[in-house]
């Protein structure tokens, strides 16, 4: 019997919409809108790009797709799947094809994961992984934004001063002394806040004004000193460089304008070797975040060996501040 039921209006299925033919062939002479099931496949007849054609809608032999039969009866399944992903939909049903549902499900990784139940069962699990959308990524060790921007392995900065995020600046904000004024932390909240907006500003640029070349971070290496004093220039870089090779005295020069947060890491190699004179710096415990008495009180509460920087070897040394070099904090990371 070949009929049809013609609905002249919108039509709500409260349940489910059966298509109980599973066809080995398509149709003869479809109308666009037909739906059928053909194989194990939901096919529709749509008009794409001018041409009538069937448009697989959901495909279950796809290679995105997988079977799992468990016939030992057990309250874990582990399900490989090997779709390498982590979005997935999956539906189980006992050994009578009754649908199912474990109490949990544990990941495991992109390949596989498991299924508890209450208590061993048998049965079947049809897992369907999503479709991914491979994206091209860059690779570069420095990027450039116009004349202003600067993006490198430290993170970006703007007009030459670094760009803190949130979790940084919150951290940076705990170490300092609880005697600071409260005017000045909100202060320097505030403008950071200005610069994530400003950095905010400068997304919709990027596609125009990238700089793709693999280049290394601007590096200030002072080479070995022998003697007498040796200054860093914090305008002319973030990170720098110093061989030891006799007693010297650190001076730190150039921090940027009060309000703006200025830091920089010294690579210092055999610190340990020769008596070395440290900057007026406030190095705070880490126990306690109060000051320590002196910098070998510091070395010592951090666990160096006679209160020194390594005799052979190099120690990164982290120095910030927030009121133009008036006040500057101090640690060895």
């Amino acid at each position: 019997m070949n009929a049809e039921v013609r609905v002249l209006a919108n039509l709500n299925v409260v349940g489910s919409l059966i298509l109980d033919e599973n066809n080995s062939e398509f149709p003869l002479n479809p109308k666009p809108g037909t739906l059928v099931i053909k194989g194990l496949n939901l096919f529709a007849y749509l008009t794409i790009g001018g041409m009538q054609t069937w448009y697989p809608l959901v495909t279950l032999n796809g290679g995105n797709t997988y079977i799992h039969n468990q016939g030992l009866p057990m309250s874990q399944w582990t399900i490989s799947h090997n779709l390498d992903t982590a979005q997935f939909w999956y539906q189980c049903q006992d050994e009578l094809g009754q649908m199912m549902f474990p109490s949990s499900i544990t990941p495991i990784d992109a390949n596989s994961f498991m299924l508890n139940f209450a208590s061993p069962v048998i049965g079947q699990v049809v897992v369907v992984g999503t479709d991914t959308l491979q994206l091209n990524q860059l690779n570069a060790s420095l990027i450039k934004i116009g004349a202003e921007v600067v993006i490198d392995i430290l993170g970006m900065s703007i007009s030459g001063s670094r760009v803190l995020s949130e979790t940084q600046i919150d951290a940076k904000l705990a170490l300092l002394p609880s005697s600071d004024p409260t005017a000045a932390i909100a202060a320097g909240v505030a403008i950071e806040t200005a610069r994530a907006v400003a950095v905010e500003s400068t997304k919709a640029n990027l596609s125009n004004n990238i700089y793709t070349g693999a280049q290394a971070m601007t590096n200030v290496n002072k080479g070995t000193v022998v003697n007498g004093t040796v200054d860093f220039n914090i305008s002319q870089s973030n990170v720098q460089e110093l061989t030891v090779g006799g007693a010297l005295a650190v001076t730190l020069s150039n921090w940027p304008a009060t309000g703006i947060f200025g830091d920089v890491i010294i690579a210092v190699k055999n610190g340990g070797a020769y008596a070395m004179t440290m900057p007026n710096v406030i190095w705070q415990l880490p126990t306690t975040g109060a000051p320590a008495a002196s910098f070998s009180a510091y070395l010592t509460a951090i666990g160096r060996a006679s209160g020194a920087l390594q005799v052979a070897g190099t120690d990164f040394l982290y120095f910030y501040t927030l009121d133009g070099g008036v006040t500057i904090y101090g640690k060895v990371l």
